[in-house]
């Protein structure tokens, strides 16, 4: 019986390895996501529907830009306006769902490029699980700062 390959058992387990991390990736993106929309789930925040009132009585872009009030965030706002009044309210939180699966995902890019795999995974780890991701007020400014 001949012995086997050293190289071919290095190339085999280069392999693997190449596949588990790109799957641990996907897995925790597919975890946080889930995690992200159980947290947008419920009824408006008071915070929120004033947004949506503000975003609709503005009545256009230009009237977003011009209203002058501290709950008023012009992407939100126009966002909001943009869905219309009326529709389900998971939608009206679609923008902050948006911001934070993108934050988890542009974080796992710049970490792997900064300080490599073991240490993104541990960033996005970090981040998934942070209050500034998970929407709990989800028209606030939470995410978009992050994102």
């Amino acid at each position: 019986m001949a012995p086997e390959d050293p190289q071919r058992a290095v190339d085999a387990e280069a392999e693997i390895t190449g596949l588990v991390w790109p799957a641990l990736f996907i897995g925790m993106g597919v975890l946080f996501t889930a995690l992200i929309l159980a947290a947008a789930r419920g009824d408006l925040w008071l915070d929120e529907i004033w947004s949506c009132f503000n975003a609709w009585n503005a009545g256009s872009f230009g009237g977003v830009f011009s209203t002058h009030h501290d709950n008023n965030h012009v992407l939100n706002s126009l966002y909001v306006l943009c869905i219309g009044e009326a529709r389900p309210l998971f939608l009206y939180r679609g923008l902050a769902i948006l911001s934070g699966v993108g934050s988890l995902g542009l974080l796992g890019i710049i970490a792997w490029r900064q300080w490599g795999r073991r240490e993104s995974i541990m960033a996005v780890l970090l981040g998934g699980c942070s209050y500034p991701i998970l929407p709990q007020t989800p028209l606030r400014l939470e995410q978009k700062p992050v994102c």
